[in-house]
């Protein structure tokens, strides 16, 4: 371990010598950014290494990382504004925050972050992407990554252990998960240790602020997911609606009219029980022996 910065906290020295060519790309007229990604389980210490990380760059280079966490994002349109109104930042993007989210949420994501790597590639940006499991990225997102950090606890007790894996390892190691083989040992090309970079003796940035702000977010998270839901059952709504609007009457058996609705018997068991069975005045018909 070697002391970095004026805060004079540890940081693994072959990681370090990894950092600072990853720096020299981005130096005087390179037109190069680069994107680390760092993923682990919750808890392990994905967003204390990549402050300690952001902060050594700024230290290092003079690009800002200011205390206030403000080029922390976890809005994905929040720091799509800014990388493209800036050049030459540091920026995290925590992902991890907005876990649980559903599959969806997770693919316009990636698409955002496929556009704004595309879009900002020369404003030689500086990206750490804090997310839960690496694998799940697209293959384009993990080719534009230069390494990944991979935290963990050690026998699951001993926190603030890391694995690195260059860009050819990382590769390796995508294409080991996709396989449902998690090679993590296989292809680790340096083993180390990091310290508390959260701490507030440190004060590399504003935990409480970190905190709120992270919390606003996943608040914000759960309000879009109810509208989102009643968008859903409106349009669901309208859809059965027009499905109803369309039936021959009269209807003598159920079979027929799920035959009418394009529906199957379980779909039309679960508009019976939700409700959703007025047919413009006519009613379900009870089950009868031809639907057998």
């Amino acid at each position: 371990m070697v002391l970095v910065t004026d805060k004079q906290y540890f940081f693994d020295p072959a990681l370090k010598k990894k950092i600072d060519l990853m720096i020299d790309r981005t130096s005087g007229k390179k037109q190069f950014d680069n994107l680390v990604l760092i993923d682990g389980n919750e808890g392990y210490g994905k967003s204390t290494n990549a402050i300690g990380l952001a902060y050594y760059v700024s230290y290092t280079t003079g690009r800002p990382f200011p205390r206030d966490t403000s080029h922390i994002f976890f809005d994905l349109d929040e720091m799509f504004k800014f990388a493209v109104n800036t050049k030459e930042q540091i920026m995290i993007w925590d992902e991890a925050s907005a876990g649980g989210l559903s599959q969806e949420w997770w693919n316009k994501s990636q698409l955002k972050l496929i556009k704004l790597l595309n879009i900002a590639r020369k404003k030689k940006h500086f990206y750490i992407f804090i997310i839960s499991k690496f694998y799940m990225l697209r293959p384009y997102i993990i080719d534009r990554a230069i390494g990944l950090i991979h935290v963990y606890a050690r026998h699951e007790t001993e926190l603030g252990r890391f694995s690195y894996y260059k860009k050819k390892s990382k590769d390796f190691l995508y294409r080991s998960c996709r396989s449902k083989k998690f090679e993590y040992w296989k292809y680790i090309t340096i083993k180390g240790a990091f310290v508390n970079c959260m701490s507030k003796r440190l004060s590399l940035v504003d935990v409480d602020i970190y905190d709120k702000r992270k919390d606003e977010f996943i608040a914000s998270l759960s309000k879009d997911d109810v509208k989102e839901e009643k968008l859903k059952d409106k349009s669901e709504a309208k859809r059965i609606k027009t499905l109803i609007g369309s039936l021959q009457l009269p209807i003598h058996t159920n079979k027929e009219l799920m035959r009418q609705l394009g529906i199957t018997q379980n779909t039309f068991y679960d508009w019976k029980s939700n409700g959703k069975h007025k047919l413009n005045g006519a009613s379900l018909l009870p089950t009868t022996s031809d639907e057998h």
